[in-house]
């Protein structure tokens, strides 16, 4: 399974800084800024299908998923990869491709 948990505290205390530093896993933390930063980018609502999945390897990632019309007519799969350095513009790529085929439906 999956999950992540997000922790907040105060700037000033170093202790508990520390202590949720040694919980992150810097592999998770890069996923979850990357599907939170392909929500904000893509634009779409819960009226829109989308599915992604990012994943990484060594040293490159790998964004794959998909898009469907509202009405579930039109279906379209992409993947993109790139090296890991270069994370947000392989997503980026990624979301213009989805939100270009998008246009053609609506």
């Amino acid at each position: 399974g999956q999950g992540v948990i997000s922790l907040e505290c105060r700037k000033k205390d170093q202790e508990i800084t520390q202590l949720c530093k040694q919980l992150t896993a810097p592999e998770q933390q890069l996923v979850s800024k990357l599907h939170v930063k392909l929500l904000e980018e893509i634009g779409f609502d819960c009226r829109d299908p989308l599915g992604a999945y990012v994943s990484l390897g060594a040293d490159r990632l790998c964004i794959s998923g998909f898009v469907a019309s509202p009405d579930l007519e039109h279906f379209f799969e992409h993947q993109n990869e790139g090296p890991l350095d270069a994370s947000e513009q392989v997503v980026a790529s990624w979301i213009e491709v989805i939100k270009n085929q998008r246009k053609q439906w609506v």
